[in-house]
């Protein structure tokens, strides 16, 4: 008769770990090119997750200095050297905080010019390209509005001061934009319009200067147009 043969329990442990790593080592010999090859795939991976915020950074410190080397072009009196240098850095640099603030330095540049295609153009390329800057994207708008002013186009500027006051309705401009949106309204001869921005200055910005002023317009206007 065969003795049958008790194994302990810290027997049955030890079998079980070694029957695991013989198992895990014939899994290793046998996949070994796999796990080779998974392992690099994690190096490339993260080596070129470092190389592209690297890169990402060095490009926004290029189009940060070729902005303030523009800008410095153009305090110096070299105003053409300036917009072109301003020009090609929107286009290869697109995407970078640089490019966007250029890109908003070039439409009022050309606001100033009174270069209102230009300025109308560059102005909303702007604002089809940033999204999160509320401040700028009203002070765009409201360049839009001004261009259009400019040119008589007075129930159109009129419209865009409305957008831009609602693009930032807490803005520190949002009153002004409300104000010249009624004085456009005024003299496009749309009162009823006109009257509704009198209404929201007097009701949102009771405390601003720009509410009186802008009751003071209004009942100018209006009994020069009743005349």
């Amino acid at each position: 008769m065969q003795t049958k043969v008790k194994l302990t329990k810290r027997q049955l442990k030890e079998d079980k770990f070694t029957t695991f790593m013989l198992t895990a080592k014939d899994r290793v010999q046998e996949n070994w090119q796999f796990y080779v090859i998974a392992f690099l795939a994690l190096i490339l991976v993260v080596v070129g997750t470092i190389y592209f915020i690297n890169q990402g950074k060095t490009r926004q410190q290029e189009a940060a200095l070729k902005f303030a080397d523009a800008q410095a072009q153009y305090r110096n009196g070299n105003e053409d050297v300036a917009v072109l240098n301003v020009t090609q850095l929107i286009s290869d640099y697109q995407g970078t905080k640089a490019a966007e603030r250029a890109l908003f330095w070039l439409a009022k540049y050309d606001l100033d010019k009174k270069n209102y295609a230009d300025a109308q153009k560059y102005f909303e390329q702007f604002l089809k390209e940033v999204k999160g800057d509320k401040f700028r994207r009203a002070a765009a708008l409201a360049g839009i509005a001004v261009a259009l002013e400019d040119q008589s186009k007075f129930a159109d500027a009129a419209r865009k001061y409305v957008e831009a006051a609602e693009e930032y309705p807490d803005g520190p401009e949002a009153a002004d934009y409300r104000y010249e949106a009624m004085r456009n309204f005024l003299t496009a001869g749309d009162e009823t319009s006109a009257r509704a921005q009198l209404d929201i200055i007097e009701s949102q910005f009771s405390d601003s200067p720009v509410r009186n002023q802008a009751v003071e317009l209004f009942a100018e206007k209006s009994s020069q147009q009743g005349t």
